[in-house]
């Protein structure tokens, strides 16, 4: 199984409270590894984790796939959290 290693997580849209607010939400943190397939249910959750804050109308988590720079390194996956 491939893994991937969590890159930056920005969040962006957040006027209402504190990042830390949000971030305590999610379960992917930067450095961490992951299995690829397990990725999108991941985010998904953590989407709707923060979505049930009622914080914000909406949440969406978009993805960024940086290819690894050989094969002795991880794939990275950046994270951007958009909530308005």
């Amino acid at each position: 199984t491939q893994s991937v290693l969590i890159g930056p997580i920005t969040l962006n849209g957040n006027y209402r409270t504190r990042d830390r607010i949000v971030q305590r939400e999610l379960s992917l943190h930067t450095g961490d590894t992951v299995r690829l397939a397990e990725l999108p249910g991941r985010i998904a959750w953590d989407a709707r984790n923060i979505s049930n804050t009622n914080l914000f109308i909406t949440v969406d988590i978009a993805t960024h796939y940086r290819p690894a720079a050989d094969s002795t390194q991880l794939a990275t996956v950046d994270l951007t959290v958009q909530m308005k």
